[in-house]
């Protein structure tokens, strides 16, 4: 039993977690913008879900968010990020 973490480790831990898939989906939205901006576009697609304090750090940043709610319970929402 002694392999069990306490509670506030598991918290420290799931943050840090999270803390590292919000970079990681910031990066990948900052290539795509990159990318897009090369081909004179004024917004991108994502096409997974993006936590929210993600939405929230580019709405600081002064970029639009709009999610797309699934037309399909398989399916995941679709954000449009726009400048």
């Amino acid at each position: 039993m002694n392999d069990l973490p306490t509670a506030a480790e598991a918290r420290a831990k799931m943050n840090s977690l999270q803390e590292i898939k919000a970079q990681t989906q910031i990066m990948h939205v900052r290539t795509n913008i990159s990318r897009a901006i090369e081909q004179g576009r004024g917004s991108i697609d994502v096409y997974q879900p993006l936590m929210p304090n993600v939405v929230v750090h580019l709405r600081e940043l002064g970029y639009r968010v709009e999610d797309h709610p699934a037309l399909d319970q398989r399916d995941e929402t679709s954000w449009t990020v726009s400048w």
